[in-house]
C-alpha cells in the first residue's frame, strides 16, 4: 500500500486545476493508513474528498480517485478497522459524483477509455471476497459497483430488424430490465436506447443480451464492449 503511494506519480494525473490539488492526495493517503481512530481517519479522508480525489462541494470525481481506488482497498483490507468507513466513503463518493467533460475516462489497459466510476467500480469488483468478508459495508460497496456492469462481446446474432443477439462474458450484474447502455466499438462509444439481459450467472461467466440498435452484428465484432450508461454522467 505505502509502496504505491509513492510510486504514483499523482502531478501527472490530469484534472481540473480549481477544485483538484494532487499535492495532498500522497500525505493524505498515509496518513488515513496509519489511522488508529474515528477522528484521525475523518481528517485524512476530508483532505481527499475536498480537493484531491473527488471535490465533494460540487460533487465532481477527480481521474486521481482512479489510481488511489486499489490503494483504498488495501486500507480497508490491511488497515486499522477505525480507517475502513472512510476509505469505503471514499470509493462510494469516486462512483456516485460526476467528472468533468475532458477529466471524464481513463484508459482502462484494454484499448478502450472508460467513465471513472466504471474504472473504480472494477478495481472493487476484482476484491470481492475480502469486502464480503467485512458484511453488510463492504456487500453495500460492492453492490453498488455491480451496477456499473460491462460485457466483454464475443458474438453478435441479427434476431430481427435493429434487434441483436450479443454474447460475451459479465463483470458485475446485467441488467434484466430494458434501459440504456452504451455500446463501444473500437474508439467510438454508442449510446444505446433499449437492451435487455437474457441470462447470466452460467459457470463459465457467458451471458447474452438483446440489443435494439440501427447497427448490424456484422459491425458489432469480437471484442466490442457493452456496458453501464455512464459515457453522459458529466458535469
Amino acid at each position: 500500500m505505502f509502496e504505491a503511494i509513492e510510486s504514483t506519480d499523482w502531478f501527472a494525473i490530469p484534472g481540473y486545476p480549481k477544485f483538484y490539488e494532487p499535492g495532498v492526495i500522497a500525505p493524505a493517503l498515509r496518513a488515513l493508513s496509519r489511522s488508529t481512530s474515528a477522528a484521525q481517519a475523518a481528517g485524512a479522508a476530508s483532505a481527499l474528498s475536498a480537493a484531491g480525489l473527488t471535490h465533494d462541494h460540487s460533487a465532481m470525481v477527480h481521474p486521481a480517485a482512479v489510481a488511489a481506488a486499489p490503494i483504498l482497498l488495501d486500507i480497508i483490507e490491511h488497515a486499522n478497522p477505525a480507517a475502513r468507513s472512510a476509505a469505503i466513503r471514499l470509493l462510494h463518493e469516486g462512483m456516485d459524483y460526476a467528472p468533468l467533460y475532458g477529466f471524464n475516462t481513463v484508459d482502462t489497459g484494454d484499448g478502450f477509455q472508460f467513465p471513472l466510476c466504471c474504472a473504480i467500480a472494477r478495481s472493487i469488483r476484482a476484491r470481492r471476497p475480502p469486502l464480503t468478508d467485512i458484511g453488510r459495508l463492504g456487500k453495500d460497496l460492492l453492490a453498488v459497483a455491480d451496477s456499473h456492469w460491462r460485457l466483454n462481446i464475443t458474438e453478435a446474432v441479427v434476431l430481427e430488424e435493429s434487434a441483436t443477439l450479443v454474447v460475451g462474458t459479465s463483470e458485475g450484474c446485467l441488467p434484466t430490465e430494458p434501459g440504456n447502455a452504451d455500446l463501444r466499438i473500437g474508439t467510438e462509444t454508442i449510446l444505446l436506447e433499449s437492451v435487455v439481459g437474457e441470462y447470466q450467472g452460467t459457470d463459465d461467466g457467458e451471458a447474452a443480451m438483446t440489443i435494439f440498435v440501427w447497427v448490424a452484428a456484422d459491425g458489432i465484432p469480437p471484442g466490442s464492449v457493452l456496458s453501464s450508461p455512464c459515457s453522459d454522467a458529466l458535469h
